[in-house]
């Protein structure tokens, strides 16, 4: 895709995100993770979710913008939103991507210790509380960054969590230039032919 297609798609994106966000009273990062939750969820790699947004900083800060869980239980996805409202295409390194998936990490891997400290009327309690009974029982995590910026580096590899193999996944704004362009895969549609006198 070239400079010029990615800038045009971004000012749209950027349009789209600040006109939702104004609709909704939000911020525009819980106004673009409502957006990639419902990419997502077209693409059949999201089972809808909810938006919760949630961040601390410093060396051992910790990050997360959504869940879903799935209806067995078996399948978790946690988010991680990196926006910016910038015009211009961000290339995000991979120091910068390597930090947004720690962070997302030692959210994950603390989501009981949160429930005592957040305060039950955020809905990050919430996302925490229901994270942390469903999480030692699922079999599968799927760590998502969500970004308007265009990542090349590669995700981390698999690990485990509990008894669930966790990986690692990025929806960046190649990826989702690449879906609004092609649009969301469509079901197989079968033809049977009768022959004329059959």
């Amino acid at each position: 895709m070239s400079a010029g297609v990615d800038e045009e798609f971004l000012a749209e994106l950027q349009r789209r995100v600040y006109s939702d966000a104004e609709r909704g009273d939000e911020l525009q990062d819980a106004a673009f993770t409502d957006y990639m939750r419902s990419i997502l969820t077209d693409a059949g790699e999201l089972d809808d979710g909810e938006t919760a947004m949630f961040h601390t900083s410093g060396a051992k800060g910790m990050s997360a913008s959504g869940f879903a869980i799935s209806d067995d239980g078996e399948v978790i996805d946690v988010l991680v939103t990196d926006y910016r409202p910038d015009l211009s295409i961000r290339n995000m390194t991979k120091v910068q991507l390597a930090r947004n998936f720690a962070a997302l990490d030692r959210f994950v891997a603390q989501t009981e210790e949160l429930t005592s400290v957040i305060e039950e009327a955020f809905p990050s309690w919430s996302m925490c509380s229901l994270l942390s009974e469903a999480l030692p029982r699922a079999l599968r995590v799927r760590l998502t960054l969500l970004t308007n910026a265009r990542v090349k580096p590669p995700p981390p590899p698999a690990g485990t969590l509990h008894q669930a193999k966790v990986t690692y996944h990025v929806w960046d704004l190649g990826r989702l230039w690449r879906f609004e362009w092609s649009g969301p895969p469509r079901e197989a549609i079968t033809l049977l032919y009768v022959g004329v006198g059959s």
